[in-house]
């Protein structure tokens, strides 16, 4: 922590957001730097307006260089697709601090990592897994289309919003700090790869390549077809090249099994209705 007090100072100086409580942080990696900058969640509410918000405060102070990237960056990230990720809101400076405020997009009051949620699980279903690929594969097509670079995805970075839509926290803010705004074929393959080896993960509850046998052997929901997809997508001489061409490949393009634009992941209602069976209220 540097010398300008705590996120919690600005509870006072932040006048149109009132502090409720920290929540999880989460480290944002700077590939150029060597270095990760720590960010910490808060909830928080906006002064006459309904709705929960979050405020970000990253944990180091920045550079006048750096301010103005961040600033460029927040600008990029308003003009990507509604829904794909925190929208910003409103961004400043108080106490050496740089803060960034958007809609809520946690569950509940707290936030909800994908791999928590699968792990609690286990496995999910192949609806649930299509999913969260094809919300993860079109949050980093349409970054790329607002001019950001977000890199590979790792396995706790997507979180779950109220309404069971996989949200990616503030993409390519890292890469944008470190003045690296260019999308390149490699990159984009790269991000890719990383969305198929995060929906492997939690399809089976194993990291690709860690068992010899296929997806289906592991997880029985799965079809022939989900061992296809995941066989070419992490093979690095013939992996995916866009997203759109891994959303394509899907099973549920080819087959009558999609998945129902707009109903989210059907797990959260299950997880709902277990978290209120196990109440002592219930």
């Amino acid at each position: 922590m540097h010398d300008h007090g705590t996120p919690a100072d600005l509870a006072g100086t932040i006048r149109s957001y009132d502090f409720v409580r920290e929540l999880d942080t989460f480290e944002v990696r700077r590939p150029l730097a060597g270095r990760s900058v720590r960010v910490e969640r808060w909830l928080a509410s906006a002064r006459g307006s309904q709705g929960d918000r979050l405020v970000y405060v990253l944990d180091e102070p920045l550079d006048g260089e750096e301010r103005s990237r961040l600033c460029g960056y927040l600008g990029a990230l308003s003009e990507m697709a509604p829904g794909r990720t925190a929208a910003p809101e409103a961004a400043g400076l108080e106490n050496g601090f740089v803060w960034i405020a958007s809609p809520f997009v946690g569950h509940g009051t707290a936030m909800l990592t994908l791999d928590r949620l699968a792990e609690e699980r286990d496995t999910l279903a192949p609806n649930e897994v299509d999913r969260a690929i094809c919300q993860l594969l079109d949050t980093t097509e349409s970054a790329r289309d607002a001019g950001i670079a977000h890199g590979p995805v790792s396995y706790g970075e997507p979180t779950v919003d109220r309404g069971g839509r996989v949200v990616l926290e503030l993409p390519g803010l890292g890469r944008a700090l470190d003045g690296l705004s260019r999308v390149n074929p490699e990159l984009v393959r790269d991000e890719v790869r990383s969305i198929v080896e995060l929906g492997y993960r939690i399809a089976v509850g194993l990291p690709a390549g860690e068992s010899p046998l296929r997806p289906s052997r592991l997880n029985r929901r799965l079809g022939r077809s989900w061992d296809l997809w995941f066989e070419q997508g992490l093979d690095p001489s013939r992996g995916f090249e866009t997203p759109a061409e891994a959303r394509l490949a899907l099973p549920s393009a080819t087959t009558e099994a999609a998945v129902v634009e707009g109903a989210g992941l059907r797990f959260l209602g299950r997880r709902k209705r277990a978290e209120v069976d196990q109440s002592p209220t219930a």
